[in-house]
């Protein structure tokens, strides 16, 4: 094809989409699908730019995409086994989550009059199952925001394996927080935790969220931050070893507060 048509074939690829277009596009991710293929080449051959209601109505959101697009929207969680539906607005505990709450070890009765109190649940005082009151907890009207507290009270109780359980909802994980005690003091973060999250974090990062980062967001000055790139070694050590002596602050909830919104593989790792 010669330079000047593919110019005009440009130009024209830019107009209105044709119908007999439009269904090919379809067919060609139809095709795709049925073989359970990636679809993402698809938009590399000859993109559809119309704006056409008909190519709205067929998008569809990647799936680790989708289940975060709309956060509130109305959904409905049954439990046959627990004879149980609950309109939820904002998430529904997995099969696996589920099943590996019912591997856990029920409530006792002072843990559940605590869990009451603070959540302020319709619930006896009654041992209860950790998936009995995980899944009525989905009916609590401020559920997404109530979860951090959640995490944090059961931590006070001892209970860190049913927040270990929660944990494997990683979609979760920004409301959940850190596995460990929020006011952990991150100089007291245990060596098989600090090698493995310094490591990590000193690795060029290809959007730039790495330690160098982090030290801007810790208002460390730009000359510790030159020198440490002129060291070399593990220079997030040395990000953290001095954030550390500001006590007051320098605690594993900030941090994962920190991670969470660009380095969720870390904030992991709290």
């Amino acid at each position: 094809m010669a330079l000047r048509d593919m110019d005009h074939w440009e130009q024209e690829r830019w107009g209105p989409v044709e119908d007999d277009e439009l269904e090919g596009h379809r067919a060609t991710r139809n095709v795709a699908e049925e073989h359970d293929d990636s679809t993402d080449w698809i938009s590399s051959i000859a993109p559809l730019r119309s704006q056409d209601p008909a190519f709205m109505t067929d998008f569809r959101w990647p799936p680790d995409v989708e289940e975060h697009h709309n956060p509130t929207e109305q959904t409905t969680c049954t439990y046959p086994d627990l004879q149980i539906s609950l309109s939820a607005t904002d998430f529904c505990w997995s099969p696996a989550v589920l099943s590996a709450f019912d591997n856990l070890p029920p409530l006792n009765s002072e843990d559940v009059t605590t869990l009451n109190s603070f959540l302020g649940l319709p619930l006896t005082s009654q041992p209860k199952s950790v998936k009995d009151f995980l899944v009525t907890f989905q009916s609590h009207t401020d559920n997404y925001n109530m979860l951090r507290k959640l995490a944090e009270q059961l931590k006070s109780l001892g209970r860190e394996d049913i927040v270990r359980a929660m944990h494997r909802e990683r979609r979760l994980l920004r409301w959940l927080g850190p596995m460990l005690s929020e006011e952990h003091l991150i100089k007291d973060i245990v060596p098989s935790l600090w090698t493995p999250l310094t490591v990590k974090l000193s690795l060029s990062h290809p959007n730039g969220y790495d330690w160098k980062w982090l030290a801007a967001q810790l208002a460390i000055s730009r000359d510790f931050i030159d020198l440490w790139q002129q060291q070399g070694g593990v220079p997030a050590d040395n990000v953290l070893k001095t954030w550390q002596v500001k006590v007051s602050e320098a605690t594993v909830g900030r941090l994962f507060d920190l991670l969470i919104e660009q380095r969720e593989d870390l904030a992991a790792l709290l």
